[in-house]
């Protein structure tokens, strides 16, 4: 995080009694300063560098554009740049995720995934794993996408065809296939 470095730059030059103003078009990195919740390292060493400058300053981040023309905000774009190119060292993920978008990958993951006999069945969570609306093959995502019977008006729908083929599904827009996999799986969680 580039407010990092910065802090710490301004503590080795000894700064003190002075206006310091941190400028970033780092939204999320300033969101997350902002935040009274801290849920990563990286931001709770960039509160606690800010905090020991502004001990001793008035310290001020300030959110500008991307690309305006400010000099330090260029340069520190131009040595990202460089950075990006370099081979990583250190701890894996080298990018950190937030906790809610790894809450919500999963979650979208088990919506399609998760609903299912089959699956449900090879994690053990349920005993049957034959399609609960036609009871004749597993339910499986290729069943309900080609061969439910109980399905196919839902297809014929979202496809054209109550009976299409592996090949006519991998050549269905994604969001059709979004928007016909939603749809069921809202009718098995009732279920």
């Amino acid at each position: 995080m580039a407010i990092l470095g910065c802090s710490y730059r301004m503590a080795e030059l000894v700064t003190e009694n002075e206006r310091i103003s941190i400028c970033s078009d780092n939204q999320a990195a300033l969101r997350a300063l902002d935040s009274r919740t801290v849920t990563s390292r990286l931001v709770w060493e960039c509160k606690k560098a800010l905090g020991a400058l502004a001990a001793k300053n008035k310290v001020r981040l300030i959110r500008v554009l991307g690309h305006m023309g400010i000099k330090g905000n260029e340069i520190a774009d131009r040595l990202a740049n460089v950075g990006s190119r370099n081979i990583q060292e250190g701890p894996e993920p080298i990018i950190g995720l937030a906790r809610s978008q790894i809450r919500r990958t999963i979650m979208e993951w088990t919506e399609g995934h998760g609903h299912l006999r089959y699956h449900s069945h090879k994690i053990g969570l349920v005993t049957d794993r034959t399609c609960r609306w036609c009871e004749a093959d597993e339910e499986t995502p290729l069943h309900l996408l080609t061969a439910c019977d109980v399905a196919a008006e839902r297809r014929r729908k979202w496809f054209g065809d109550a009976f299409p083929s592996l090949e006519d599904i991998r050549g269905t827009k994604a969001s059709r296939l979004i928007g016909f996999w939603k749809e069921v799986v809202r009718c098995l969680q009732r279920d």
